[in-house]
């Protein structure tokens, strides 16, 4: 069988890495096909995942239109390696591959969890064969397609079975646990993001975080002068390693938010899109809160912090109560 997973994203990396590795180990042949966007490929590189460009995009206008150039390269690649029906294509909200695979006519398995990008959602929906969501996803595909799962996508690498924490890693760069905090800043370049922003004001947001904690930053776009000296300067592979081993985590980004909660950290999202998952947190006040104004972000982090170690570890216990092995899964699924 062979297996092609278009990966757009530096998540995507972390969410196939394992399912990579394990259609590999039952004698699959796996193609990954990868954009330039931000650093995807160079955690590729450091994963030791051969990859096949098909190039970058600067903004969102670009990424428009280089749509149907990206389809065609993937139709090719596809049709270079005789795809054919007992094949698959995966992705995460795999547009571009998902219409690539009805060339093909091989079965496509999108993976999403972003309920506040309903024209990829619907997109996705109509040209794949089968749509992986969590069970608490709102929009719906009826019928067989749409299969659900008890879990996230972030647990599919951070639980247990799959990541394995090394204190080493942190020390090495002078870092010790528990005493500084993971700041993330995006470059809201995806299509979701259009009109929208996060945080306002940079430096004053840093400045008042930096005066309570010592901060460990990365961030998507360039960043000041004054602030360079915080910026992550580890293996972008280790950085789940200096997650589990922070305070806790406050940014713009969902993903890490959901990484920082699995690992059992107390995280804040400030971020204005208005997501299900992370309203449901902040009615249930759980480890994990989101909030659009930064300066009420640093108050709830503060109150997070606060809390006993028992108490974090209850909610974290609650929120992956009976999640399922998503590699296993997935490998089960379609091998049977």
């Amino acid at each position: 069988m062979k297996v092609l997973i278009d990966i757009v994203h530096p998540a995507h990396v972390h969410f196939f890495k394992f399912i990579i590795r394990d259609l590999k180990k039952n004698h699959h042949q796996v193609i990954i096909t990868s954009r330039k966007k931000i650093i995807t490929e160079k955690l590729l590189e450091e994963e030791n995942i051969p990859y096949i460009s098909l190039g970058d995009y600067k903004n969102n206008l670009d990424k428009i239109i280089k749509t149907i150039p990206i389809i065609i390269k993937l139709i090719t690649i596809l049709k270079h390696f005789k795809f054919g029906k007992k094949d698959y294509i995966m992705g995460i909200s795999p547009v571009h591959a998902s219409i690539a695979s009805k060339f093909v006519k091989s079965t496509c398995i999108g993976f999403t969890d972003t309920d506040f990008a309903p024209e990829q959602f619907y997109i996705c929906s109509f040209f794949s064969n089968f749509i992986f969501t969590p069970m608490w996803f709102p929009l719906k595909v009826y019928g067989a397609k749409h299969v659900k799962y008890r879990g996230c996508q972030e647990y599919t690498y951070l639980n247990t079975k799959y990541f394995k924490p090394n204190v080493e890693i942190i020390r090495k760069y002078g870092l010790n646990a528990d005493k500084y905090i993971v700041v993330r800043l995006i470059d809201w370049d995806a299509t979701h993001d259009i009109g929208k922003r996060g945080i306002p004001d940079i430096d004053k947001f840093l400045t008042i975080l930096s005066e309570k904690y010592e901060i460990l930053l990365t961030s998507e776009f360039p960043i000041s002068d004054k602030w360079k000296k915080k910026l992550y300067r580890g293996k972008l592979g280790d950085f789940h390693n200096f997650l589990f081993f922070s305070a806790g985590y406050i940014g713009e980004a969902f993903t890490t938010a959901q990484e920082a909660l699995i690992l059992g950290r107390p995280s804040v999202v400030i971020n204005p899109i208005k997501c299900l998952l992370f309203e449901h947190f902040n009615s249930i006040k759980a480890l994990c809160r989101k909030t659009s104004n930064f300066l009420e972000g640093i108050k709830i982090l503060d109150n997070l912090l606060d809390l006993v170690e028992e108490k974090k570890e209850e909610m974290v216990s609650n929120y992956c109560k009976n999640f399922v092995d998503l590699n296993q899964f997935i490998l089960k699924f379609i091998t049977s």
